[in-house]
């Protein structure tokens, strides 16, 4: 008689399933408790130029000049966030997406709504 198939929870799936996992709602922009802000991005690196391009209903457009090597564009990416938002690169955190365009920044020691007023007037600039 065949044997079943033994199904157990990994780390990997069990993250999944935690309060911590990637956020599901529309906003682009949420709030990751106190002080803190996450961010859903889309990323286009190896572009002419570097810099928010809008902030859309579900993630925030961004283009990188570096190329996605060597984790080049996520150190731009990261270095670009903490200057519009004017954090230390210490504040923000590439959560999820390393090596995807679809990335989630976590960032400490600012508001929602003071991202939101730097990443607008950033992307209209």
């Amino acid at each position: 008689m065949p044997r079943a198939k033994r199904t157990t929870a990994t780390p990997a799936t069990t993250a999944s399933t935690t309060s911590s996992s990637q956020p599901t709602s529309a906003s682009p922009i949420s709030e990751a408790g106190p002080n803190a802000v996450r961010l859903t991005l889309s990323v286009k690196p190896n572009s002419k130029s570097s810099g928010i391009e809008s902030v859309g209903d579900e993630s925030i457009s961004v283009h990188l000049s570096e190329p996605a090597r060597d984790g080049k564009a996520n150190s731009e990416l990261r270095d670009l966030f903490s200057s519009v938002l004017g954090v230390k690169k210490r504040d923000v955190t590439l959560e999820y997406g390393s090596k995807s365009h679809d990335k989630t920044l976590l960032v400490s020691n600012i508001s929602s709504a003071v991202v939101l007023e730097k990443l607008k007037a950033a992307s209209q600039s």
